[in-house]
């Protein structure tokens, strides 16, 4: 689904579509968050597609159990833009997992959905 981003602030992504969850580890419906019920080690993956951008600085971040843990950021002239994040993180079993996107300037955007809109994460180790 296209989702609106905050005019210069953190949105958290809604991803609201499963291709598959074989561990039943991600709430579409309701919190939108990744738990894995499993310790060990997770690569976490999100990538966004933002629309009809102009210059501005734009971030995206993986928060884990409420606190930013890892981030990337974006500046460009681009009209539209992909953003992709990606980290191994350990994982204890309740633990869990949200993506956000920052927006630095003062303009709604929205992403586009489908197949450029996605949020994976997989047991690693």
């Amino acid at each position: 689904q296209n989702q609106n981003i905050l005019v210069a602030g953190f949105t958290k992504l809604l991803f609201d579509e499963e291709d598959f969850d074989t561990n039943s580890n991600y709430d579409a419906v309701t919190n939108h968050r990744f738990t894995p019920t499993v310790a060990g080690k997770y690569l976490l993956t999100a990538n966004i597609y933002l629309l009809n951008c102009d210059t501005g600085t734009f971030g995206l971040f993986i928060y884990k159990n409420g606190a930013l843990y890892v981030s990337t950021y974006n500046y460009s002239t681009a009209t539209n833009r992909c953003l992709t994040i990606s980290v191994v993180a350990n994982a204890n079993g309740s633990d869990y997992f949200e993506i956000f996107v920052y927006s630095g300037t003062d303009t709604n955007y929205s992403t586009i959905g489908g197949s450029v809109y996605k949020f994976t994460g997989c047991r690693i180790g």
